[in-house]
């Protein structure tokens, strides 16, 4: 059978032809295999893994805001703590971790540590030129990140670390 080729083939062809098929073939084809829709395949590959770039990125974003509130909430914290040292001695005073918590809260924050140093003596020290406390709040906060649940799983939630107080000699 040489020549084109108009209707079904039924079965083996015995020589080559030489012009398209215009019907259904049957039994093995022994042209050259192509690529073709690879490309559609790749183009998609090359989408998905972009994505996944791109919501990384984004997470990663997050875990830096994150990592700047906290910082921020720290010391305000802080701020908070060393504030209620400085009230005069005779005056009702506030626990300065108590007022440090109430400060992370507002903030979003979660305190997690509070220590606080009283001129490193045992109690109390009175400043001999106003009648206040001095010493210093150190706090440690942290903030959970807005977003993903999984990505504060994987590296666990943004903390930061503060101190205000009087100033040494």
């Amino acid at each position: 059978m040489t020549g084109p080729t108009t209707g079904p083939t039924t079965g083996p062809t015995t020589g080559p032809t030489t012009g398209p098929t215009t019907g259904p073939t049957t039994g093995p084809t022994t042209g050259p295999v192509t690529d073709r829709g690879s490309g559609s395949v790749l183009v998609l590959a090359l989408a998905a893994a972009a994505v996944i770039l791109a919501a990384g990125a984004a997470a990663a974003g997050q875990l830096a805001v994150a990592a700047a509130r906290a910082g921020s909430v720290a010391d305000a914290a802080a701020l908070a703590g060393a504030s209620a040292l400085a009230v005069p001695v005779a005056g009702a005073s506030e626990d300065p971790c108590a007022r440090a918590g109430r400060a992370a809260a507002e903030g979003g924050g979660r305190l997690e540590e509070c220590r606080v140093s009283i001129g490193g003596a045992p109690g109390p020290v009175a400043s001999p030129d106003s009648g206040q406390l001095t010493g210093t709040v150190d706090v440690t906060v942290s903030i959970d990140p807005r977003g993903p649940a999984w990505l504060a799983g994987l590296v666990g939630p943004p903390t930061a670390q503060a101190r205000a107080g009087a100033a040494g000699p």
